[in-house]
């Protein structure tokens, strides 16, 4: 088996599969978008009641990428995860299309949610582990599938609705949205890789098939014992040369297997490390823990300490309580790292930042009720687009260069934002909304594309899934109150200028305190809460 493709090969593939994930998400979004007024004219019902499929579908799909990312995703995998959400996507857009009823469309946009929602995590998720030197890269290229259609989708739409009516566009829709599992097919997980380790120069990788390990036979005797090669030798197991690559073998070709025994006051336990050609399973290197005589009294017992998985919470006390055997819920508590005071105000910091979604929502408003027609509003919108993705490529590519960090051009971002709504007033001509729109278009898309970026410099790479779901969690169940907040705003005013420097000073709010996320960071490091 050929080694994982860390920045190169099949690791593009992994990115094509999340861009073309996104790319689905966002054709979904302007299908509902620009089917409202059809929607409202089909089932002769009002604006009110049909937003209510954007409520619904917004708070399923953030329950959803929670539990995804915390239960179907370390049990099914991304691969079959991204397949049944696609799927469970796709019935319910066909039956958007068949529906007879306002009702049936809130429900199964709420079904389309949820697929979203168990998709959403996992289609992306692969990007830490495929790119290293690349990987704020990867990740950005991921996100501009939203850019692309919001830059094609519109055109498309607008032809087949006006061929096919509403019927046929949800039909269309769903078909296409086969393509996920497309994509599921694509994520090829790291286990189906392993690294090639070169034979060591002292110990041949093709003598050690079978390493047996015997516990002292008393507690007061510190003696190694030695182990026993098949091909007949016998090393001294604490003479066992420890160099890099022998680490490595160990991590490569080990397979634990326990056996506990019985003893006053000290664990200990008997262990034999069988020759395999697989990684070393997950449910076999969660099982030796620390405090055995194994790693008390060897240097090859502290070896294997590093190769097993020293987060596994079912066998080692829980550092802040003194309980072992830590519950579910405590299990999901570490994971998201919301032990972590960083990731904490993260969650808090990311609240006022949703505002970014009554943004999006109302830019043609905005710039029609500015003084564009809607030509003009055609140009400016494609426009936007285009520098939208532009912008996210280069954001990338400067993240990975690591003079700017992610969370510095986060906060960044979200100060110019804060600012230019302040102005947005002053901007009422065509030639002056185009300057609005390049401005726009140069950080509009920084929060969406740069915020798994920031969730990894808060949390690390490892526990970047569930810590992401969460803060998506508390992002999107805060967006889901902020559009008829503001919507309500702009009706009582009847100006969405009022309502834009309100978020304008959310923008600015939320950037003063992730200035202070990077701080906590450095502190939750010093105390030994994170690695």
């Amino acid at each position: 088996m050929e080694p994982l493709p860390v920045d190169k090969g099949w690791a593009w593939v992994i990115c094509f599969a999340g861009f073309l994930v996104h790319t689905l998400l966002g054709s979904s979004g302007q299908v509902n978008t620009m089917m409202l007024s059809s929607l409202i004219e089909k089932f002769d019902t009002t604006i009110t009641t049909i937003s209510l499929m954007f409520t619904v579908g917004i708070m399923c799909f953030s329950f959803f990428s929670t539990v995804s990312a915390n239960v179907f995703l370390p049990k099914f995998g991304e691969r079959k995860c991204v397949i049944f959400g696609g799927i469970l996507t796709s019935l319910s857009s066909i039956g958007q299309g068949l529906s007879t009823h306002v009702a049936g469309i809130i429900v199964l946009e709420g079904l389309r949610g949820t697929g979203h929602g168990i998709l959403f995590v996992p289609a992306m998720c692969l990007i830490r582990q495929y790119f290293k030197r690349l990987r704020s890269t990867a990740s950005v290229i991921v996100f501009c599938g939203g850019c692309v259609a919001a830059i094609v989708a519109p055109f498309i739409i607008a032809a087949v609705s006006k061929e096919y009516g509403v019927t046929g566009t949800y039909l269309l829709l769903g078909a296409v949205e086969l393509h996920y599992c497309v994509s599921g097919l694509l994520l090829r997980p790291v286990t189906s890789y392993r690294k090639t380790v070169e034979n060591s120069p002292e110990v041949e990788l093709n003598q050690l098939p079978t390493i047996q390990v015997t516990p002292p036979p008393s507690q007061e005797s510190s003696q190694v014992q030695s182990q026993t090669i098949s091909n007949g030798s016998s090393y001294p197991l604490k003479n066992l040369p420890l160099d890099a690559e022998v680490r490595e073998t160990l991590l490569d070709k080990a397979l634990i297997v326990e056996e506990p025994i019985v003893r006053p006051r000290v664990f200990s336990r008997g262990m034999s490390v069988d020759s395999t050609d697989t990684y070393l399973s997950d449910k076999y290197k969660q099982r030796a823990t620390f405090g055995s005589v194994l790693t008390l009294t060897s240097e090859h017992g502290a070896v294997l300490e590093t190769v097993l998985d020293k987060e596994d919470t079912k066998s080692r006390d829980d550092p802040d309580t003194g309980v072992t055997n830590v519950g579910v819920f405590r299990k999901c508590y570490n994971e998201a790292s919301l032990n972590l005071w960083s990731m904490r105000l993260a969650m808090v910091a990311i609240m006022p930042g949703t505002v970014h979604v009554y943004i999006a929502i109302y830019t043609p408003m905005i710039l029609h009720s500015q003084g564009a027609s809607l030509d003009e509003l055609s140009t400016l919108l494609t426009l936007l687009g285009v520098l939208d993705l532009v912008s996210r490529l280069g954001m990338g590519f400067l993240a990975d260069t690591h003079i700017v960090s992610a969370t510095v051009m986060f906060i960044l971002s979200q100060m110019f934002l804060g600012v230019l709504c302040q102005f947005v007033g002053f901007f009422s001509m065509f030639e002056t909304l185009i300057v609005y729109v390049i401005l726009l278009g140069l950080v509009i898309g920084a929060r969406v594309s740069l915020l798994p970026l920031v969730v990894i410099e808060v949390v690390g790479v490892d526990k970047m899934p569930q810590a992401f779901s969460i803060i998506s969690l508390v992002a999107t169940i805060t967006a889901a109150g902020v559009n008829p907040l503001f919507g309500a705003i702009t009706e009582a005013t009847g100006s969405f200028i009022v309502a834009l420097h309100i978020v304008g000073a959310c923008f600015c709010f939320g950037a003063a305190m992730w200035i202070l996320v990077p701080r906590l960071v450095q502190l939750d490091i010093k105390k030994g809460r994170r690695d």
